[in-house]
């Protein structure tokens, strides 16, 4: 089977300005800066085989690009690049179409499009990966009181306090550290 070239966007206004683009397999919940998009990073304006849109399986089917195009207009100087607009872009590959389509686009002032382009990928990936398998709650709840009753089963008052502090500590711990797999 033949692999297709794909070119990777490049949206920018002048030749001269600098710019990335990130092939996303994930946008992290509650986070609200760059480093919630993740994934791999690309040259806009560079030729890559289409293969290369899923470099592993978590990569989604179409492929979704956050594009940093630089500038909106001709670049500022002095004082006023500072508060310059830059152009964002979120797009698209559908396989077998051969081209991106872009799915939305912004231009804003330093880290203000994230809070704009955020749902909007989060929707794109969860589309791109359809339903997600439910999780039965309750067999789980029911499976960790069953371990918790057979641990306490015969302890004293005193122990089963001793012991459900250190579970206690064991759930804290994890659920901050689930939220820093999400914060970070």
């Amino acid at each position: 089977m033949e692999n297709l070239t794909v070119r990777i966007p490049r949206s920018a206004v002048s030749r001269s300005a600098e710019g990335f683009a990130k092939l996303l397999f994930d946008v992290e919940p509650n986070v609200y800066s760059g480093f919630a998009f993740k994934g791999r990073l690309l040259r806009p304006g560079s030729h890559i085989a289409e293969s290369d849109l899923w470099p592993t399986p978590e990569y989604p089917r179409p492929a979704l690009l956050v594009e940093y195009a630089g500038p909106s207009l001709k670049p500022a100087r002095g004082h006023n690049r500072h508060a310059q607009e830059n152009l964002w872009i979120l797009w698209r590959y559908r396989p077998g179409a051969g081209k991106w389509e872009e799915l939305a686009r912004c231009c804003m002032v330093a880290e203000t499009w994230v809070s704009h382009l955020l749902p909007i990928a989060r929707a794109a990936l969860a589309e791109a990966r359809g339903p997600q398998p439910l999780i039965d709650i309750a067999a789980v709840e029911a499976r960790i009181a069953g371990l918790l009753d057979a641990e306490l089963r015969g302890l004293s008052p005193a122990q089963a306090e001793r012991v459900l502090t250190v579970v206690h500590d064991q759930l804290a711990t994890r659920i901050c550290g689930a939220h820093l797999r999400i914060a970070a």
